[in-house]
């Protein structure tokens, strides 16, 4: 009877590990899935600032600066600038 109840703890304590793990990992995982989809918006509202000419011009000229003059280079480093600005923003 002793060894059984040994074995039953340890089976049970092995089985809440195991069951922390999985929890610690989804918990992760949901982690993560939100910080894409507010990484996605942050880009999605950047893109469209720019479509629409409502820039903000200190990270504009930081883009144009960083691009070398190479306008379709600024363009990318504003929208990455400005994404990030705006999940920082946003937190």
């Amino acid at each position: 009877k002793n060894n059984f109840t040994k074995t039953t703890a340890k089976a049970i304590n092995v089985t809440a590990q195991v069951a922390e793990k999985i929890a610690t990992e989804v918990r992760q995982s949901s982690g993560q899935q939100l910080r894409s989809k507010r990484e996605e918006d942050a880009f999605a509202l950047a893109a469209q600032e720019l479509e629409l000419g409502n820039i903000q011009k200190g990270l504009w000229a930081k883009a144009f600066a960083d691009a070398n003059g190479d306008e379709q280079r600024q363009k990318a480093l504003y929208l990455r600038y400005r994404a990030d600005q705006i999940r920082k923003d946003h937190v």
